[in-house]
């Protein structure tokens, strides 16, 4: 049973069960954490309360104080256990998807619905381009929409042959990088909404700025901001009574209030919109991370990491700073943090309002690049996708794309949606202009499939992907051969060239 395997089929289901057994012993441990927790935090209160009752404050403090500290040590270490079994999680299912692309098992793959744009969807159909079981689903490995959408636009739209050599080329280099691969789309199913978190993030950078189109309400919340520095400052100089500044701070922190009840909804819906307090922006850096370790020595890669690593300062750059916005809007995530610091700091001087003014001005100045930087990761999930492709079959060849040449050859070609035992190949050859292939058999003897894998097969050599003939050469970039049903024994695949 063992033998029968392919030793690609052998790596992914050595890599599955790793992960399943980290997965597990993860598991283990998210279930041990919260009696962890709880032990500590009874622990600190008892000691608190007990020195409390006995008149020793200052022993309760450090007694109560160290399991305290456990506690919340604990409640970090418990988060990264449970990011780690989601890790952890997601890919064991990516290895067992592989196994199951390999197979052409397509009930244990994930769904691959795209739009398919009105002219192109009678050919698709004809095709089996998407849909279930269709090209598309057995591909499909991108995650984030504008991933998906370069795939589906680079199985429908013609590029030039040299544009196909450089993606060959970046397909070849990318193969043997599994881990690379594996990565990215890890990161990628992290991302918040199956990655149409990014989409919300675009269409805001690309929006108009929420609170710089209100300057009525900025100049509000910086007067709040400097009369309660003022008010907190000017009695330790001896400058005002601290019964004036007591009073003058209630006020400001009356007003605040009232401003955070009116806008403060406001905000937290564009801080949701970006994702700001998720951490969705270090997984976007990690992503973009990535992107800068890949191989670059084929010109398509070289050109795609000038496009992210170029443009607006660089991406990695840009969200760096970003980061540190967003974590500057995540102190709250800590109850600690939430009640000493986030607190004082949005009633005193509406935190939140100055943490948006400077988000916005990261905004202005780069969210035009965004999409530009997002479309080239797109392109970049498109080339992992077809990787994976080169990577799961080695034997399969690339399409060799000649301008002068009249016909479509190829050697061993078969139909690329079935399994490898019952997949049956043959040698094409359609062309000149004006000659037919014509196939016949009974039925059900795969008349059809062969029209079908020939046509596909000529389609998809007008992109990049690699294919399952042995060897083949593609001549001259035009639409597929037309199949029509000659006799019910019988099918003609009519060469359809151009002049």
């Amino acid at each position: 049973m063992q033998s029968s395997r392919s030793p690609i089929e052998i790596t992914y289901q050595r890599r599955a069960e790793e992960f399943a057994a980290a997965e597990d012993r993860y598991k283990t441990r998210d279930r041990v954490m919260p009696r962890v927790r709880f032990a500590l935090f009874a622990i600190a209160v008892a000691a608190i309360a007990l020195a409390w009752k006995n008149g020793q404050t200052w022993l309760g403090f450090v007694g109560g104080g160290v399991p305290l500290a456990g506690f919340f040590a604990a409640v970090v270490y418990h988060e990264r256990v449970r990011a780690r079994l989601e890790c952890n999680r997601l890919l064991r299912q990516i290895n067992q998807q592989a196994i199951a692309r390999l197979k052409r098992d397509w009930a244990g793959l994930p769904d691959a619905s795209v739009s398919v744009p009105p002219q192109h969807q009678a050919l698709a159909g004809d095709l089996d381009l998407f849909g279930r079981a269709s090209l598309f689903h057995w591909l499909g490995s991108a995650v984030t929409p504008v991933g998906v959408r370069v795939l589906r636009d680079w199985l429908l739209e013609p590029v030039r042959p040299d544009q196909i050599e450089r993606r060959q080329q970046a397909v070849a280099e990318l193969a043997p990088h599994l881990e690379l691969r594996e990565t990215l789309m890890l990161e990628g199913r992290l991302l918040a909404d199956r990655g149409r978190a990014t989409e919300r993030f675009t269409e805001w950078a690309e929006g108009p700025a929420w609170l710089a189109a209100r300057r009525w309400l900025l100049w509000p919340i910086r007067a709040a901001a400097a009369t309660a520095l003022l008010m907190l400052l000017l009695p330790w100089f001896r400058v005002v009574p601290v019964q004036f500044s007591a009073l003058a701070l209630l006020a400001v922190v009356l007003a605040n209030v009232l401003i955070t009840v009116l806008f403060g909804g406001f905000v937290h819906e564009i801080f949701s919109l970006v994702n700001l307090r998720r951490g969705e922006v270090a997984r976007y850096l990690r992503i973009f991370q990535l992107m800068e370790s890949m191989p670059q020595s084929s010109s398509e890669l070289v050109a795609l990491k000038e496009e992210a690593m170029g443009i607006g300062g660089g991406v990695l750059v840009r969200l760096r700073q970003l980061n540190r916005i967003a974590l500057l809007a995540m102190v709250h995530r800590s109850a600690l943090l939430f009640v000493f610091v986030y607190l004082p700091l949005q009633l005193l001087f509406l935190y939140d309002f100055h943490v948006l003014s400077v988000l916005e001005a990261w905004q202005t100045r780069y969210g035009r690049f965004v999409r530009g930087w997002f479309l080239a990761l797109g392109k970049f999930e498109a080339l992992a996708s077809l990787a994976r492709l080169a990577h799961d079959h080695p034997g399969w060849a690339m399409p060799r794309v000649v301008e002068s040449a009249d016909r479509f050859q190829a050697k061993g070609l078969g139909h690329p949606l079935l399994p490898d035992a019952t997949r049956v190949a043959n040698d094409v050859e359609i062309g000149p202009a004006g000659s037919f292939l014509l196939v016949t058999g009974s039925n059900m003897s795969g008349k059809s499939t062969s029209c079908v894998q020939s046509a596909s097969t000529r389609f998809s050599h007008r992109r990049v992907r690699p294919s399952a003939p042995r060897a083949w050469s593609c001549r001259r970039s035009c639409w597929p051969p037309a199949c029509g049903s000659a006799t019910r024994s019988s099918m003609a695949c009519r060469s359809t060239w151009p002049n």
